[in-house]
């Protein structure tokens, strides 16, 4: 289940989580897994799965109205062309998540979320190259029960969630989890209007229905919808350079551009601020359905995982980040997926641990259109229009065999063959610019088309899981494991190809990994340890120009590092942790890569892209070093149980691109709560701080090269603080 299950007042509970997909004790899971229970987020405040980079080490997210991509221990996707997967995947409730957008969850009503690293492509398939990032919501008891919370701060932000489960009848209960956040007051300001902006509305509604027809059948019917406006795309160019295109100081270089040159951001703009002509927008709808379904036989469990989602995105913005409309992009992004999975696996009791699986995927992303428009198009307007299909059948199977000859040892093997079958449609519209701010629906309008796209291509690959553990005791254990995991090629969809387009190859990863899981004290602390070795190639590395963004095959890359963990129950009432990452990793090979130079606002501005060899260089969004660090305490007082918890993360920075031009820094993220229940058991009164420090730390990057070349940023949110009520009943 992933929950955390108590023992004794003096020892750490004892979490159970499915990353093998059966129930295993943590400490008994011959793989690197972070587990976060929902005590966890509760006082360390994250409350969407970006934030959970502040407390699992290795985990960084990319995140931005163009997507969430997830890199675990360097490993991600730097893309958000539809169509294109993430490197991490995020499943729900056992479901695959196809859409990167849809990977940005709120945390509220949640079981469990179980963070694996490294590759999963034995019994997670395709794209679980970096990992994987399991939520599972709650499901629903017999038993009538619920909670609710409030929360406010000093953005003018209400959020508030509620959770209410019960039985129906014998044989049925249900649920509702529902999430409500307004934030009135943006983190930042448009210095062009002076509008706010960061700042966004969202709601989530979502039920179950649990039927057990019979002690040996249990059906479950899951159902959500969820709707998000946001400020979007709040880039901003990074402190310290300049834009290329829309400077309006007549004593500097003038450039090619009938409108400026150079463009600096203004002295009085702060982190969060945006200068731009026309206020970036973002909204989203998504809603999907899940049938599971498990029969017990008296040898093995028969599980069905049948769901259906669809999504909807409209979003615009400046594409170059200044108050000029030199373009103006944006697109609607409709996708829908289906999958179905049917597993067959071991009974609890039995000696050889076995799962046998079917899986397949159907899903669509279109652009319908993705448009360019603004004076650097005049006097046309450029857009276009694309289909990607995926359909990606698989069979896998793993077993986990007792060697007795050995004493407590086991040897796992497993295998998974997948086809993935990709496809694309699509054209580029020229067409009179006729409107400043969006796109044209009149067809008739167009003048031409041009470059149509119509292309398929099919992969067929193994990938594969040995490994061997070996308990010394029954509280240590070592273990030795070979993975290999692949990401799908994708074909480029800003703009569609043309009609030769050809898909980018997939990556893969061979993984070796050794580690020690062990419990001391008499269960007081847990330490565990990893060692791996990546060996990576056909690195799929995006190159962004203005509003395009091809996805090329980067060569081979190499990963070394180590992982650790440390738990531990000082006394009844203080509980301290540690996690840590550091991490070496390289481009062994990559002799055609996009090399970045910024300019100067002499050398004309913006950003300068040559191609030459990046071997050496640093993987992207990786870090050499981060950790997270938190101390817990309760302490019972006269009108209840007192509490006070402090997380601090800390990471060593790192590069946004390729050729490490923009120069990596470091942040620390600190957050703490201080906390009352009342002694009724059922209340509890809180005040809270997020980024308690104002760390300016990188949400996303992207960088464009001349003609109108830039570097660009969005920051995570500020210092945040604010007060909380939660009621169980």
């Amino acid at each position: 289940s992933g929950e955390a299950q108590a023992t004794d007042n003096n020892s750490i509970a004892e979490i159970v989580v499915t990353a093998q997909k059966r129930s295993e004790r943590l400490q008994d899971v011959p793989l690197a897994v972070q587990a976060v229970t929902p005590d966890t987020l509760t006082k360390t405040g994250a409350d969407t799965t970006a934030t959970l980079q502040n407390i699992v080490p290795g985990l960084n997210v990319n995140d931005s109205a163009s997507g969430f991509r997830p890199f675990i221990r360097g490993v991600g996707s730097s893309t958000a062309s539809a169509g294109n997967e993430n490197s991490v995947s995020t499943y729900l409730d056992n479901i695959y998540l196809t859409s990167m957008n849809a990977g940005l969850l709120n945390l509220s009503s949640i079981e469990s979320i179980e963070v694996l690293k490294g590759p999963q492509g034995t019994l997670f398939g395709r794209n679980a190259t970096g990992g994987v990032i399991h939520v599972k919501t709650k499901t629903p008891s017999h038993e009538f029960s619920g909670n609710a919370t409030v929360k406010y701060d000093q953005y003018q932000t209400l959020t508030a969630s509620g959770y209410v489960t019960g039985g129906l009848t014998d044989s049925l209960a249900a649920d509702l989890a529902v999430y409500y956040r307004d934030q009135a007051k943006g983190y930042g300001k448009n210095l062009f209007n002076g509008h706010e902006v960061n700042k966004d509305k969202s709601y989530t509604i979502r039920s179950k229905i649990l039927f057990t027809p019979s002690d040996s059948d249990t059906i479950t019917l899951t159902g959500d919808y969820s709707w998000l406006r946001s400020s979007g795309q709040t880039y901003r160019p990074i402190p310290g350079s300049n834009v290329q295109w829309g400077g309006n100081d007549p004593s500097q270089p003038v450039n090619t551009r009938p409108y400026g040159g150079p463009y600096t951001f203004p002295a009085n703009g702060g982190y969060w601020d945006v200068d731009m002509a026309i206020d970036p927008r973002y909204k989203q709808w998504s809603w999907g359905a899940s049938l599971t379904y498990e029969h017990e036989f008296s040898w093995a469990t028969l599980s069905s995982f049948t769901a259906y989602r669809k999504s909807k995105i409209d979003q615009a913005w400046n594409a170059t980040p200044i108050p000029i409309n030199a373009q103006y992009a944006g697109w609607r992004q409709p996708e829908r997926q289906f999958s179905q999975e049917f597993q067959l696996s071991s009974v609890p009791s039995s000696p050889v641990k076995w799962i046998l699986g079917a899986y397949y995927l159907s899903s669509q992303v279109k652009y319908d259109p993705f448009f360019i428009t603004g004076l650097d198009v005049a006097p046309i307007q450029q857009q276009f229009r694309m289909t990607q299909k995926i359909q990606s059948p698989a069979l896998y199977g793993q077993f986990t065999v007792p060697v007795e000859a050995l004493g407590n040892t086991n040897i796992t093997g497993g295998l998974r063959y997948t086809i993935d079958k990709r496809s694309i449609v699509g054209d580029i519209e020229i067409i009179p610019q006729v409107t400043p701010s969006g796109p044209v629906q009149d067809p008739t309008t167009i003048i031409r088309i041009v470059n149509p796209t119509d292309a398929s291509k099919k992969f067929k690959t193994f990938t594969w899981r040995l490994g061997i553990d070996h308990h010394l005791t029954p509280d240590n254990m070592v273990y030795l494991t070979y993975n290999r995991g692949f990401k799908a090629g994708s074909y480029n969809a800003i703009p569609p190809g043309g009609p030769n387009t050809q898909p980018t190859n997939p990556e893969y990863l061979d993984a070796y990994e050794i580690g020690s899981k062990n419990t001391l004290f008499g269960g007081r602390a847990t330490l565990n340890i990893s060692a791996f070795l990546y060996e990576y190639r056909d690195l799929q590395v995006t190159i962004f120009n203005q509003t395009a963004a091809t996805t090329v095959n980067a060569a081979k890359a190499r990963i070394k590092g180590i992982d650790a963990s440390f738990d531990a129950k000082v006394t009844d009432n203080l509980r301290l942790s540690f996690s840590g990452e550091l991490l070496d990793h390289k481009f062994v090979k990559y002799l055609n890569g996009p090399i970045l130079t910024p300019q100067t606002i002499a050398q004309g501005g913006g950003v300068v892209r040559t191609f030459g060899d990046l071997s050496g260089k640093p993987l992207p969004f990786t870090a050499n070093a981060a950790f997270t660090a938190g101390a817990y305490y309760t302490a019972p007082i006269s009108i209840g149980e007192f509490d006070a918890n402090v997380n601090f993360a800390y990471n060593d920075g790192y590069t946004y691109e390729p050729s490490a031009a923009i120069p990596a820094k470091s942040f620390v993220d600190l957050s703490g709560s201080i906390g009352l229940k009342l002694n009724n058991g059922t209340t509890r009164l809180s005040v809270f701080g997020k980024n308690l420090t104002n760390a300016h730390a990188p949400k996303v990057v992207t960088t464009g090269g001349n003609p109108g070349g830039y570097l660009e940023i969005q920051y995570r949110p500020p210092r945040i603080y604010g007060v909380s009520i939660s009621q169980d009943f």
